[in-house]
């Protein structure tokens, strides 16, 4: 059995990793003599893991994938209002295209399902329901996960949780305890897990039609991809090291994204590092990540001419986003 996700599939804010996916492999061998290896990267969304999903999980030849991905990695909790049908849907398209993957290796594919995020308001938590339901009509197990862990507003329950977008110990115990074993029994007359028996082709798994929430040509999908392209376009690549670490500009917000298996430092040290965000009009002020890929709260300080007052470490690939919070800095008010 193999794991590709995010961060709360990696086990990210759980005592020494222990997260879901640790439990259930611990159950796995206990219960039925398998292995289960996790290859979850913490900041992850639905086209990082395509891009990385033949190198990371091929090696293993998986009799069964687990794929573990969130849409608070897609930008729903917040990006604007305008571009969440487009996150939405980019998030159930990709899962579809990573489910085919899963069956093109002759693995047999299940999905993690959705979960809180402290982030979502009404509208998005409605969007995280149907894009829940959506998943349950794919003909594919799911990992049930939002009734043991919403407080009936899309965030998590008390106790739960270590920031906004992950759950601490508590959670993940919880996310494991609701987890169907079942999926993974043998039957008494075989060491072969049912589910692994009824895997089939890539022709067979095609003659199931299986639906977004949304069409791809529907008026509220194109214009709110629309919407994302012109933020892409307005957006200003503020450093690139040539090596995979870069930081883009886009409405007076810090993207950084560091592709890289190393850990950088963001320091006012770094001269060159410096010097290219000024040029790219960064403002004196406070940015505060508020992405799901980690160390949540992490802060950078801005001071006149661009000085960075303090180290920022950014590890090995992460993508975050860091938005000014005080009047002043990002963009002119």
């Amino acid at each position: 059995v193999v794991v590709i996700g995010s961060s709360v599939a990696e086990g990210f804010n759980a005592w020494r990793k222990r997260g879901w996916a640790w439990h259930l492999g611990e159950a796995l061998r206990e219960k039925f003599g398998y292995f289960l290896a996790n290859v979850s990267q913490s900041g992850a969304n639905t086209q990082v893991t395509k891009q990385r999903f033949m190198e990371a999980v091929t090696p293993w030849k998986p009799d069964i994938v687990i794929v573990a991905l969130s849409l608070g990695n897609e930008g729903l909790a917040h990006c604007p209002p305008a571009e969440r049908r487009a996150a939405q849907h980019r998030f159930e398209d990709g899962l579809l295209e990573l489910l085919r993957m899963v069956v093109s290796i002759d693995a047999v594919p299940v999905l993690g399902g959705v979960y809180p995020n402290n982030d979502f308001n009404p509208d998005t938590y409605a969007m995280l329901k149907q894009t829940r339901h959506t998943m349950s009509t794919w003909g594919v197990p799911v990992l049930e996960w939002l009734e043991a862990l919403d407080d009936g507003q899309g965030h998590w329950q008390a106790g739960c949780f270590f920031d906004h977008a992950h759950p601490n110990s508590k959670g993940h115990r919880r996310m494991f305890e609701a987890i169907d074993l079942g999926i993974f029994d043998p039957s008494p007359s075989t060491e072969v897990p049912s589910i692994v028996r009824r895997r089939s082709s890539l022709t067979e798994f095609d003659m199931i039609t299986r639906k977004t929430s949304y069409s791809s040509l529907d008026p509220q999908v194109v214009e709110s991809k629309k919407a994302e392209e012109r933020k892409i376009a307005s957006a200003a690549k503020a450093f690139d090291d040539g090596r995979g670490f870069s930081i883009v500009m886009c409405d007076g917000a810090l993207s950084i994204r560091n592709k890289t298996e190393h850990e950088y430092q963001i320091t006012g040290e770094w001269s060159e590092l410096v010097e290219s965000l000024v040029r790219a009009g960064l403002r004196p002020g406070m940015y505060v990540c508020h992405d799901s890929s980690g160390n949540s709260g992490t802060v950078i300080h801005a001071g006149h001419g661009g000085r960075l007052s303090n180290v920022v470490k950014i590890p090995g690939g992460a993508d975050k986003v860091f938005t000014p919070v005080v009047p002043g800095a990002g963009r002119d008010r």
